[in-house]
Protein backbone atom coordinates (compact mmCIF):
# COMPACT_ATOMS: atom_id res chain seq x y z
CA UNK A 1 0.00 0.00 0.00
CA UNK A 2 1.17 3.37 -1.19
CA UNK A 3 2.41 5.60 2.08
CA UNK A 4 -0.15 8.68 2.33
CA UNK A 5 1.16 11.77 0.84
CA UNK A 6 2.29 14.44 3.08
CA UNK A 7 -0.76 16.85 4.79
CA UNK A 8 -1.08 19.84 6.70
CA UNK A 9 -3.54 21.67 7.69
CA UNK A 10 -4.02 25.52 6.38
CA UNK A 11 -6.36 28.11 7.21
CA UNK A 12 -9.64 28.01 4.78
CA UNK A 13 -9.63 30.93 2.39
CA UNK A 14 -12.53 32.29 0.78
CA UNK A 15 -11.62 31.99 -2.75
CA UNK A 16 -8.41 30.66 -4.74
CA UNK A 17 -7.09 33.90 -4.53
CA UNK A 18 -4.66 35.11 -1.65
CA UNK A 19 -4.73 38.49 0.50
CA UNK A 20 -0.50 38.90 -0.97
CA UNK A 21 -2.09 38.37 -4.43
CA UNK A 22 -4.93 41.05 -4.33
CA UNK A 23 -2.51 43.32 -2.71
CA UNK A 24 -0.34 43.21 -6.18
CA UNK A 25 -1.40 44.98 -8.47
CA UNK A 26 1.99 45.02 -10.72
CA UNK A 27 4.93 42.74 -10.93
CA UNK A 28 7.43 45.96 -9.92
CA UNK A 29 5.75 45.06 -5.79
CA UNK A 30 7.03 41.36 -6.52
CA UNK A 31 11.13 41.79 -6.13
CA UNK A 32 10.63 43.17 -2.32
CA UNK A 33 9.27 39.61 -1.64
CA UNK A 34 11.59 37.54 -3.94
CA UNK A 35 14.58 39.31 -2.12
CA UNK A 36 13.80 36.94 1.19
CA UNK A 37 14.35 34.34 -1.49
CA UNK A 38 17.69 35.01 -3.58
CA UNK A 39 18.65 31.41 -4.13
CA UNK A 40 15.24 30.17 -5.70
CA UNK A 41 14.44 30.14 -9.17
CA UNK A 42 12.98 33.25 -11.06
CA UNK A 43 9.83 33.60 -10.82
CA UNK A 44 8.14 34.02 -15.17
CA UNK A 45 5.15 36.04 -15.81
CA UNK A 46 2.00 34.91 -18.77
CA UNK A 47 4.24 36.32 -21.51
CA UNK A 48 7.34 34.13 -21.01
CA UNK A 49 7.64 31.16 -23.56
CA UNK A 50 7.47 28.77 -20.47
CA UNK A 51 4.05 29.00 -19.28
CA UNK A 52 2.94 28.20 -22.94
CA UNK A 53 5.28 24.84 -23.00
CA UNK A 54 3.88 21.62 -22.79
CA UNK A 55 5.80 20.33 -20.30
CA UNK A 56 8.35 16.93 -20.21
CA UNK A 57 7.54 13.84 -17.46
CA UNK A 58 10.26 13.52 -15.05
CA UNK A 59 12.20 10.33 -15.46
CA UNK A 60 14.00 10.56 -12.36
CA UNK A 61 12.08 12.16 -8.91
CA UNK A 62 15.35 12.69 -7.03
CA UNK A 63 16.21 15.15 -9.54
CA UNK A 64 13.80 17.78 -9.03
CA UNK A 65 13.87 17.55 -5.24
CA UNK A 66 15.70 20.99 -5.18
CA UNK A 67 12.47 22.22 -7.58
CA UNK A 68 10.21 21.36 -5.04
CA UNK A 69 12.06 22.98 -2.34
CA UNK A 70 12.39 25.85 -4.25
CA UNK A 71 8.62 25.61 -5.10
CA UNK A 72 7.18 25.59 -1.78
CA UNK A 73 9.78 28.63 -0.53
CA UNK A 74 7.93 30.48 -3.46
CA UNK A 75 4.73 29.55 -2.37
CA UNK A 76 4.95 30.21 1.30
CA UNK A 77 6.61 33.76 0.40
CA UNK A 78 3.50 34.98 -1.63
CA UNK A 79 0.84 33.30 0.31
CA UNK A 80 -0.42 31.49 -2.52
CA UNK A 81 -1.95 28.24 -3.17
CA UNK A 82 0.43 27.21 -5.14
CA UNK A 83 2.93 26.80 -8.73
CA UNK A 84 3.95 24.85 -11.32
CA UNK A 85 7.73 23.82 -12.56
CA UNK A 86 7.48 25.64 -15.63
CA UNK A 87 6.27 29.29 -13.87
CA UNK A 88 10.39 28.92 -12.62
CA UNK A 89 11.73 28.28 -16.23
CA UNK A 90 11.67 24.46 -15.19
CA UNK A 91 9.48 22.40 -18.18
CA UNK A 92 9.23 19.57 -16.43
CA UNK A 93 5.56 17.92 -15.23
CA UNK A 94 5.91 18.70 -11.14
CA UNK A 95 3.79 21.30 -9.26
CA UNK A 96 3.22 22.00 -5.39
CA UNK A 97 -0.37 22.56 -3.95
CA UNK A 98 -1.04 24.86 -0.67
CA UNK A 99 -4.42 24.15 -0.27
CA UNK A 100 -7.01 24.46 2.81
CA UNK A 101 -6.46 21.19 3.96
CA UNK A 102 -3.23 19.66 2.66
CA UNK A 103 -0.37 20.54 1.15
CA UNK A 104 1.23 17.63 -1.49
CA UNK A 105 4.25 17.93 -3.87
CA UNK A 106 3.01 15.96 -7.51
CA UNK A 107 5.49 14.57 -9.85
CA UNK A 108 3.77 13.60 -12.99
CA UNK A 109 0.35 14.46 -11.34
CA UNK A 110 -2.47 13.31 -13.65
CA UNK A 111 -6.06 13.59 -13.50
CA UNK A 112 -7.69 10.41 -13.86
CA UNK A 113 -11.26 11.27 -13.56
CA UNK A 114 -13.66 14.28 -12.97
CA UNK A 115 -16.56 14.97 -11.52
CA UNK A 116 -19.65 15.76 -14.33
CA UNK A 117 -20.65 18.70 -11.81
CA UNK A 118 -18.64 21.39 -11.39
CA UNK A 119 -18.33 25.04 -10.09
CA UNK A 120 -17.03 28.73 -10.10
CA UNK A 121 -14.36 30.47 -7.95
CA UNK A 122 -12.83 33.24 -8.11
CA UNK A 123 -8.97 33.10 -9.11
CA UNK A 124 -5.52 34.47 -9.67
CA UNK A 125 -2.09 33.41 -10.83
CA UNK A 126 1.42 34.34 -9.77
CA UNK A 127 2.13 34.80 -13.16
CA UNK A 128 -0.28 37.21 -13.86
CA UNK A 129 -0.21 39.67 -11.13
CA UNK A 130 -3.44 41.87 -10.82
CA UNK A 131 -5.64 39.69 -12.70
CA UNK A 132 -8.55 37.97 -10.81
CA UNK A 133 -11.48 36.01 -13.14
CA UNK A 134 -14.02 33.41 -11.88
CA UNK A 135 -13.00 30.17 -13.71
CA UNK A 136 -15.63 26.88 -13.79
CA UNK A 137 -13.52 23.79 -12.97
CA UNK A 138 -14.65 20.45 -12.04
CA UNK A 139 -15.74 20.15 -8.41
CA UNK A 140 -14.21 16.90 -7.67
CA UNK A 141 -10.83 14.96 -9.30
CA UNK A 142 -8.91 11.99 -8.78
CA UNK A 143 -5.23 12.57 -9.16
CA UNK A 144 -2.38 10.00 -9.47
CA UNK A 145 1.43 11.13 -8.85
CA UNK A 146 4.55 10.47 -7.71
CA UNK A 147 5.52 11.98 -4.33
CA UNK A 148 8.83 13.56 -3.58
CA UNK A 149 9.76 10.13 -2.60
CA UNK A 150 8.54 8.45 -5.79
CA UNK A 151 6.13 6.67 -3.87
CA UNK A 152 3.08 6.14 -6.51
CA UNK A 153 0.12 8.29 -4.49
CA UNK A 154 -3.87 8.42 -5.60
CA UNK A 155 -5.94 11.02 -4.13
CA UNK A 156 -9.36 12.26 -4.43
CA UNK A 157 -9.64 16.15 -4.17
CA UNK A 158 -12.73 18.43 -4.24
CA UNK A 159 -13.69 21.87 -3.62
CA UNK A 160 -10.48 24.09 -3.53
CA UNK A 161 -8.13 21.65 -3.62
CA UNK A 162 -9.26 20.16 -6.60
CA UNK A 163 -9.59 23.77 -8.25
CA UNK A 164 -6.02 24.15 -7.25
CA UNK A 165 -5.05 20.79 -8.51
CA UNK A 166 -6.66 21.29 -11.81
CA UNK A 167 -5.01 25.19 -12.43
CA UNK A 168 -1.53 23.95 -11.70
CA UNK A 169 -1.88 20.83 -13.99
CA UNK A 170 -3.28 23.38 -16.69
CA UNK A 171 0.07 25.46 -16.33
CA UNK A 172 2.07 21.88 -17.60
CA UNK A 173 -0.01 21.73 -20.64
CA UNK A 174 0.42 25.12 -21.18
CA UNK A 175 -2.75 26.96 -20.35
CA UNK A 176 -3.29 29.92 -18.10
CA UNK A 177 -6.21 30.57 -16.37
CA UNK A 178 -7.38 33.54 -18.43
CA UNK A 179 -7.26 30.79 -21.32
CA UNK A 180 -10.65 29.50 -20.01
CA UNK A 181 -12.17 32.55 -20.16
CA UNK A 182 -14.59 34.42 -23.23
CA UNK A 183 -12.48 37.17 -25.06
CA UNK A 184 -14.91 39.90 -23.23
CA UNK A 185 -14.20 38.33 -19.79
CA UNK A 186 -10.14 38.41 -20.72
CA UNK A 187 -10.16 42.14 -21.54
CA UNK A 188 -12.00 42.66 -18.69
CA UNK A 189 -10.16 40.79 -16.26
CA UNK A 190 -6.54 41.98 -17.37
CA UNK A 191 -7.09 45.84 -18.19
CA UNK A 192 -4.64 47.88 -16.73
CA UNK A 193 -2.40 44.74 -16.71
CA UNK A 194 0.36 43.72 -19.08
CA UNK A 195 -1.03 40.57 -19.41
CA UNK A 196 -3.85 41.34 -22.25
Amino acid sequence: MAKKAKRRRARPPKAMVTPAEEETKTPESYPEKVEVLPEVRALHYAHHPALKAVCEPVEDVEEVAGLLDDMASIVEAFEAYGIAANQLGEEVRVIYVRSPEATYEMVNPEITERSRAGFSMREGCLSQPGVFANVRRAKKVEVAFLDRDGTPQRIEAEGVTAVIIQHEIDHLDGILFTDHLSDREREKSTRGTPWA
